[in-house]
Order: C-alpha cells, then sequence, then structure tokens
C-alpha cells in the first residue's frame, strides 16, 4: 500500500514539474488576452504564437521576458498575431526574437507600445504591421534588428512615436535596411530626443524611408540620424519618396527648440531650402532629405537642447562639481576637528 501510494506520489511530482517545463510564461488570461510576467520560464522560449483571426491583448509587463532566440532553429517571431485589432504593451521588458519581434497579419489596426523595454528582431525586423491604421509609441526603449529594417509598414495611415529611444541595427554589413520602411499610406512620424542608425552595405544614406502618400515628419529636440556604412558613419536621410501620385505630398516640420536670437535667422533658413533635396544644421545637429513637397518651421523659442557632445561637457561638470562639494565637506569636517 505505501509503495501504491508513493507510487502515486512521485506520478503527481513528474507530471507537474513536466507542467512547469512544458507550459509557457506567456499564459491566456482573460478572454482574448496574454499575460507574459516573470513566471517560470522566463524567458519564455516559445513566445505568443497567435496566427489567427481575433482581437488580442499582449501584455508583456515588468520583468518579463521572451527571447525564442534560444530555440534558433525554429525560427520564431517573439511575438505574432493574427488579424484583428491587436494591442501590444510592452512595459521594463526584454522581447527578442529568433525572426522578427513583432508581426502581426494583413487586415485591421494593431496599436504597439513600447516602454522601457528593448526589443530585438534577429533574423528579420523588430516590427512589422499588416493594414490598418497601425500605431507604434516608443519611450526610453531600445529597439534593434541585425538584419532588416527596424520598422516595416504597409500602405495604410500609421503614427509612429519615438521618444528618448535608440533605433539601430547592428549588422553593418547586412544590406541597405532603413529605420522605417513605410510602403504607402498617409504616415506621421514624430521624433524627440532619439538616435537612429540605419544600416548600407554601400557608402549610400539611409534613414527613414516615407515611400509614396501624404507623409509626415516631425523633428523635435535632439533628433540624431546616422547610417552605418562600410566606411563608418554618416549622416542619416529622410526619403519622402518619388511622387507615384499626383496627389502625394510630403512636410517636413522642424518643431525643436533653438536660442531665441537664432529664431529668425533659423526660420529664414529652413524657408529658403528646395523640399525636393536639401540639407540644414539645427543645434548642431545634420539633416538631409529628398524627394519631399514642403518644409514647415515650428520652432519654438529658449534654450537650444544640448547636442551629443554637449551631453557629455554638462555630465563631466557635473561629477567634478559633486567631487568639489565633497572634498570642501571634507576639508571642513576636518578643520573643525
Amino acid at each position: 500500500m505505501r509503495s501504491l501510494l508513493f507510487s502515486i506520489f512521485l506520478i503527481l511530482i513528474l507530471g507537474l514539474c513536466y507542467s512547469t517545463l512544458s507550459f509557457s510564461a506567456c499564459e491566456q488570461g482573460p478572454p482574448d488576452t496574454i499575460n507574459c510576467g516573470t513566471s517560470d520560464p522566463n524567458p519564455d522560449p516559445d513566445g505568443v504564437q497567435f496566427n489567427i483571426p481575433n482581437d488580442l491583448i499582449v501584455n508583456v509587463t515588468a520583468g518579463g521576458a521572451i527571447d525564442t532566440a534560444l530555440q534558433p532553429g525554429l525560427d520564431l517571431d517573439a511575438i505574432q498575431v493574427g488579424t484583428g485589432n491587436n494591442i501590444i504593451l510592452l512595459q521594463n521588458a526584454f522581447v527578442r526574437g529568433q525572426d522578427a519581434g513583432i508581426m502581426s497579419g494583413n487586415d485591421n489596426p494593431t496599436h504597439v507600445t513600447i516602454n522601457n523595454s528593448t526589443l530585438i528582431g534577429v533574423t528579420d525586423v523588430a516590427i512589422r504591421l499588416g493594414l490598418g491604421k497601425n500605431k507604434i509609441t516608443i519611450i526610453d526603449s531600445t529597439v534593434h534588428t541585425t538584419d532588416d529594417n527596424i520598422i516595416q509598414l504597409f500602405d495604410n495611415e500609421e503614427v509612429i512615436e519615438l521618444i528618448n529611444s535608440e533605433l539601430r541595427v547592428l549588422d553593418p554589413d547586412s544590406g541597405l535596411n532603413d529605420i522605417l520602411s513605410a510602403r504607402g499610406g498617409n504616415d506621421t512620424v514624430s521624433i524627440e530626443n532619439s538616435l537612429l542608425v540605419a544600416t548600407s552595405s554601400i557608402n549610400s544614406p539611409q534613414g527613414l524611408n516615407m515611400d509614396d502618400g501624404n507623409d509626415t515628419v516631425i523633428l523635435k529636440n535632439r533628433v540624431v540620424m546616422q547610417t552605418n556604412t562600410p566606411n563608418g558613419l554618416i549622416n542619416g536621410l529622410i526619403d519622402c519618396g518619388e511622387n507615384f501620385q499626383e496627389e502625394d505630398f510630403d512636410t517636413i516640420i522642424f518643431a525643436m527648440n533653438v536660442p531665441s536670437n537664432q529664431l529668425s535667422e533659423i526660420t529664414a533658413e529652413i524657408e529658403s531650402k528646395n523640399p525636393s533635396a536639401d540639407s540644414i544644421i539645427i543645434n548642431g545637429l545634420f539633416y538631409e532629405w529628398v524627394d519631399c513637397e514642403e518644409l514647415v518651421p515650428e520652432l519654438v523659442a529658449g534654450s537650444a537642447i544640448p547636442t551629443l557632445s554637449q551631453w557629455g561637457l554638462i555630465a563631466t561638470a557635473g561629477l567634478l562639481g559633486t567631487i568639489g562639494f565633497i572634498v570642501i565637506r571634507r576639508r571642513k569636517f576636518i578643520t573643525n576637528n
């Protein structure tokens, strides 16, 4: 009898261990919701594979991780959702796909919010969204790929907002890869305090490829655009796209802070530039574009946001000031004692 009870107990324990190892940490919660948290396994090696028509919410919460690169032979996306009104939220999370990072189906909108997180696509894009009025918001995050565009969108109206983030193609020999490839539609891209590094296997600038449609690019404070080429880093390019249709009208809005005493001068310089192909330096940062129709100055008078090199000087000055304060306090303490 004891041996029978022991056997049953052992089977239950083994079954529990098997369940723990087999089931993904990304679990279906309320209807049409998948939550990826810190439960084992973390990182989840299977990711979210839900390629059927549905309205789905995917939450990767604080401390949660997905890493399908742990199974390289399967070429799994980290998060794949089907057609439907999908919402994908990454909050304080790490998500890496052996293939793409985030992939959605061809119909209906997908809203992606990445906040204080890392998203990586290893052999494909970091984010590819299908048809639909998609929206992507990336805040305080890092988004990388090693062999494709960072963000690839298809023919519809998209809204992309980048704030305090880094988007970078890591492999300089991986071909001609843009930060953003927007294939048609009326798209709006707003960028602030962000570093964008594309890649090119030839010495040709890449960056934002807006393609056809009525597109708007809004450049706010401290937008650094570069292209990694075999000859090193060069300045990136905003390609508004050739006009495949007569109604195509592409706009770049310059909305950064500039010193008050330079506001009129910089405004006049923007207005004098050729929208179809030209460049400008504002606050020490270089911007170049082709095939656009309109340049709009919406500059804000005030102190200019420091450039990358100026941030380094400010940090150094702050560090030296802190050290000096500590030294003075220590001398006063020794003198008083």
